[in-house]
């Protein structure tokens, strides 16, 4: 990450939640991300955007839900990489 980039994540699971949270605070991006608990459709929809990169990680239900609101999330030129897509951080 970059200064001033900010990560969001959305977890179902309170203690995965927790574990998320803390991994990136010892990595020192504790102010810099911000981990959400709970069905990913309803914070989706709250959400601003623009981002650059999207990452959906959920059972085929939930992203059935979540999918059509993720374009207009989207920065120009951002992407959308779902399960099975090949992730580069670099």
């Amino acid at each position: 990450m970059v200064p001033g980039d900010l990560l969001i994540c959305i977890d179902g699971d309170r203690a995965a939640a927790a574990r998320a949270a803390e991994a990136f605070a010892r990595e020192g991006l504790g102010d810099r991300a911000n981990v959400m608990v709970g069905d990913p459709a309803p914070f989706i929809r709250k959400v601003a955007g623009p981002f650059d990169v999207i990452v959906v990680l959920v059972e085929a239900s939930a992203a059935a839900r979540i999918e059509p609101h993720l374009e207009r999330l989207l920065a120009p030129g951002g992407r959308v990489i779902r399960d099975g897509d090949d992730l580069v951080v670099g």
